[in-house]
């Protein structure tokens, strides 16, 4: 699977837990939502995008750092 269309997914969680203000908390959901329901192998993909991808949410670059 493409880094670019796990981007967008993780991007899109992030977006739908945007009701949590508490970043830290958001950050904590979506990290426990990828590592429920994507298989091992689309985290790696992910995790191997740069932190710095100008694609990847700020939630998302702090979920990099809990999966």
């Amino acid at each position: 699977m493409k880094a670019e269309y796990l981007i967008k997914m993780a991007n899109q969680i992030a977006l739908n837990l945007t009701y949590e203000q508490d970043h830290e908390r958001r950050a904590d959901m979506v990290a426990g939502h990828i590592r429920k329901f994507w298989e091992p192998r689309m985290i790696e993909v992910l995790l191997a995008v740069d932190p710095a991808h100008p694609e990847l949410s700020p939630c998302v670059v702090v979920v990099l750092s809990r999966l």
